[in-house]
């Protein structure tokens, strides 16, 4: 079915002639869609698979619905939010260099196409002889060999850029042919977007994390840390990307990165022999200085143009609704890979199409929502104005039905851009305070002394109130066991902290953990503004109460000592 529907697309860029035929009705309706959803018909939302005689019966059967002035709308849309990455130098495009290569990767052995399990297991765990072996692929050591080639420069003026463009149309026949490329259907629809891709690169990042286990086990924690770093480069990219969910995936693969950057280097600290080596943990410290800065981000700009396609489609010229355009186009952004429930989903959203406001107004509301989050996004994070309602919180979900349908939440990034903000600067402290503890056999008496030879100043805590008045906040940082007097005392009561587990794939668990003065304790305030000593931990964007954000011991390497505890990790 991949094969039919790639086919259909090479066809369409050879000989695509616009249909100026219409239909009426539901039935037209639902036929548009159809069609609009093409590739999704076969394989559903993110590669899940129909039954070929069933999609292929269904497309033979209907028609789409266009007009002249409709496919002229649509590739206008299209061309806008291409546009964003033409700026981008064809020879610093990350995508060409990489999608080729992620296409013609061995499938994942086993657990570890999950990415929280390749994060978890172990090069002593069952089955990673086998990962093991694959890693160590041509195809895949191609992979890391180029993900280490777009991810090397730390100026982002001079940096690979990922400039995918949407649409078969606009790619290579062979990265549709291998599904590597971004889905829109015909009539092309942004906001339907089945971004294709992202299991690729999904594979690649458990790729990668299989590595780092890898060169760890082979006694090189640096060469572990330099991939995950690439991973982390390679994410920031991607966090520039003009759609909400490609620009999520690099932000949470930023965070994975360095979490599991500090979980390498807590397995390394509890060894017997530890072997990171210094000089190149200063080079790594400073790798993580520059590029993989937020602060210029911005939030992403194709949402927007997808959501003003989806209102020139549903309202006439006048602002009128159109309702068989309005019931077509609304159960195609409903579907979510269920393409044969079209006929049931059209026709509820057509009796909905009387209840919409008119066009003219949907459009001031969308300028508006986009407005707040702009004043929003460029606002010092502790100010009172963003604990006041947001236009999108306040959209009227009844009567601007085309609007919440097709926009995200886009301030989901902004959250999220701050945790990996505090992720960075937290594994930057981690690494330097390890360098301490390597040189001098000691943990460092206070935060203060990996100064100067680790980072010319501290970072901020971005959570601490106090940044606020100008201040500079460090992390919070102890030993447990440590008395005032800088001593240990074995006798005095360990650290009891609760840790609150947030792995990909896996549900969250809470457990207790005793820690004692070989190990020291690195926080965040975390997402309720207010020190609690790591009493209770929990890292998440999310606003909790009582809860600190633990950078470390990583809460990945407590989470695996707590199952390889109770056995449920081999």
């Amino acid at each position: 079915m991949l094969n039919y529907w790639a086919n259909r697309k090479l066809n369409h860029k050879l000989n695509h002639k616009p249909n100026h035929g219409q239909k009426s009705g539901v039935k037209a309706a639902a036929a548009g869609l159809v069609f609009g959803l093409g590739g999704a018909v076969a394989r559903g939302a993110r590669g899940g698979m129909l039954p070929s005689g069933a999609a292929c019966v269904m497309v033979a059967g209907l028609a789409a619905v266009t007009t002249t002035s409709t496919v002229h709308a649509q590739g206008d849309a299209v061309q806008r939010a291409n546009d964003l990455y033409r700026t981008i130098a064809p020879n610093l495009r990350s995508d060409t260099v990489l999608l080729p290569l992620v296409a013609k990767m061995q499938p994942v052995p086993g657990a570890f196409a999950n990415i929280g399990e390749a994060m978890l297991l172990g090069a002593e765990t069952r089955g990673f002889a086998a990962a093991k072996s694959w890693a160590e692929g041509a195809p895949q050591k191609a992979v890391l060999d180029a993900l280490k080639r777009v991810t090397s420069e730390g100026d982002h003026r001079k940096a690979f850029a990922f400039g995918l463009a949407y649409g078969a149309e606009n790619v290579p026949a062979e990265w549709v042919a291998s599904g590597t490329y971004v889905e829109l259907g015909d009539p092309a629809t942004l906001a339907a977007a089945q971004l294709l891709y992202l299991p690729k690169l999904d594979a690649m990042e458990s790729l990668v994390q299989v590595e780092a286990t890898r060169r760890a086990a082979m006694d090189d924690p640096n060469g572990a840390i330099d991939v995950l770093l690439d991973l982390a480069f390679f994410g920031r990219q991607m966090a520039d990307r003009q759609m909400f969910e490609e620009a999520m995936w690099g932000m949470r693969v930023m965070q994975r990165s360095f979490e599991r950057i500090r979980d390498v280097a807590y397995i390394d600290m509890v060894s017997a022999e530890r072997k990171l080596n210094l000089d190149k943990l200063l080079t790594q410290v400073a790798r993580m200085d520059g590029y993989l800065d937020l602060d210029r981000m911005k939030l992403p700009e194709a949402n927007r143009i997808s959501t003003e396609q989806v209102l020139a489609r549903v309202y006439d010229d006048r602002g009128a609704i159109r309702p068989e355009a309005f019931a077509g186009t609304m159960a195609t952004l409903g579907l979510q890979g269920r393409p044969l429930r079209i006929f049931s989903e059209a026709a509820r959203w057509q009796s909905a199409a009387a209840s919409q406001a008119d066009g003219v107004n949907a459009r001031r509301i969308l300028s508006g929502l986009y407005a707040d989050w702009a004043r929003r996004w460029a606002m010092n994070p502790f100010d009172d104005s963003l604990n006041t309602t947001s236009a999108f919180a306040g959209l009227d979900r009844t009567k601007e039905q085309a609007i919440a349908m097709s926009t995200p939440n886009l301030w989901h990034l902004a959250e999220w851009r701050r945790v990996n903000t505090l992720e960075r600067v937290g594994t930057r402290a981690t690494l330097s305070l390890l360098g301490v503890l390597y040189t001098n056999n000691v943990f460092a008496p206070t935060i203060t002394s990996i100064r100067p030879r680790w980072m010319t100043q501290l970072d901020s805590d971005p959570f601490n109130p106090n940044i606020e008045f100008g201040n500079r906040p460090p992390l919070e940082y102890f030993v447990p066991q440590r008395n005032r007097a800088g001593r240990i005392d074995t006798e005095a009561k360990p650290h009891e902290m609760t840790v609150v587990t947030n792995t990909k794939d896996r549900p969250s668990v809470t457990f207790k953990v005793d820690l004692k003065s070989d190990v020291f304790v690195l926080y965040s305030v975390g997402t309720d503004l207010a020190r609690n000593n790591a009493a209770r931990v929990q890292n998440t964007a999310e606003r909790v109460q009582g809860a600190d954000y633990l950078i470390f011991p990583s809460t990945l390497s407590l989470y695996r000592q707590f199952l390889i505890d109770g056995g449920e990790l081999q």
